[in-house]
């Protein structure tokens, strides 16, 4: 499971220091940095004329997932960014107060988790408790509530695209063009019996470190692996598809202008619902850390939770992993050689 967006890190809280008959100032910054809290200070120091310090900073396992808290928790006292304003002594020690008790709550519960995740199963399957129970239903309500932000993200992505394919243009900060040449598919099955001898290698659970010493190892060529039927029609339905967008914008003069109001109030609800795509997402990683610590070193919970482990001893566990992570390094990805028209992408920023 993603334990590791639990990001840690240090937690800082940052104040201005007071400069002949300014200050003290209310302003602080609330975040978390992996590399020191010093450094971290001296890239602020461009363009500002204060002094700035750490008021207090500590180390937390889940850094990153308590500045998002913080974050939402004080978020009508935001200033700009990430600097809040706080009037007292007694409300920025309340903040650095909460953000020590969430550090207590979450430390052992992610280190826990880490080490199950590279613990290797046991291959039991256990039943759900009433409480294992009432975790997964609290998930699922979250879950909805996801899949109706994305859906409304969606939606307001698409009237953005929408006014640029009407108006033939992009938006300044808002939506942008991508150009680029049709690329082939892959027969999967073609690749593992051509070269059965390295994806055998592969299931055997060889380091692979990167693209180019895999490349360097087995030399696979891809032009030697056909393309896939069903990939070959896809990339010719796409190109027809295409072929409107290409015609107004795969030139070079395609204008690019401020957003409309329009665009303006769809970038507003795509600003609020990412917000609360974060917050959902790390609310459903407490939730989801729960339920491991219950599963514990068994395999799976009956009906709710089935863990794929960070290692795995089974040849058929190992392919998944291998699947899952590497999946692009047994090929090149050379451009088709019969793909002239390509396509164009336009991606809401």
């Amino acid at each position: 499971m993603a334990v590791g967006s639990l990001t840690p890190g240090f937690l800082y809280f940052l104040e201005l220091e007071p400069i002949d008959n300014y200050g003290p100032f209310p302003f602080y910054k609330l975040g978390y940095t992996k590399d020191s809290v010093d450094r971290r200070i001296d890239g602020l120091k461009t363009g500002n004329p204060f002094t700035i310090r750490a008021k207090e900073h500590f180390y937390s396992e889940a850094a990153g997932h308590i500045e998002l808290k913080l974050h939402r928790k004080y978020s009508k006292n935001n200033q700009n960014l990430e600097w809040f304003r706080f009037d007292s002594e007694a409300e920025i020690n309340e903040v650095i107060q909460q953000a020590r008790i969430w550090d207590a709550e979450l430390k052992d519960v992610v280190t826990q988790v880490r080490k199950l995740d590279e613990t290797v199963s046991n291959g039991e399957t256990i039943e759900a408790s009433s409480e294992v129970k009432e975790l997964a239903e609290e998930y699922k309500a979250k879950d909805k509530q996801r899949q109706v932000a994305v859906r409304e993200q969606n939606e307001h992505k698409e009237i953005i695209i929408a006014e640029g394919l009407s108006q033939g243009v992009v938006f300044e900060g808002a939506l942008k063009r991508s150009v680029s040449k049709a690329n082939p598919g892959y027969d999967w099955k073609a690749i593992q019996t051509q070269h059965a001898e390295q994806w055998a290698e592969c299931l055997r659970g060889k380091t692979i470190k990167n693209t180019s010493s895999f490349h360097a190892d087995y030399r696979v060529n891809a032009r030697e692996v056909p393309e896939s039927d069903e990939a070959k029609q896809r990339r010719l339905d796409n190109e027809t598809k295409l072929k409107e967008m290409l015609d107004v914008f795969s030139g070079e003069d395609v204008k690019e202008v401020a957003p409309n109001n329009t665009v303006l109030e769809s970038l507003e609800v795509l600003a609020k619902k990412k917000r609360q795509l974060d917050y959902l997402k790390y609310e459903m990683l407490e939730i989801k850390m729960k339920v491991a610590l219950a599963c514990g070193e068994n395999n799976a919970i009956k009906g709710v939770f089935d863990w794929e482990r960070t290692e795995v001893d089974d040849t058929e566990g190992q392919k998944r992993q291998f699947r899952r992570s590497y999946k692009d390094l047994l090929i090149q990805k050379p451009i088709a050689e019969d793909s002239k028209a390509g396509s164009v992408s336009l991606r809401v920023i």
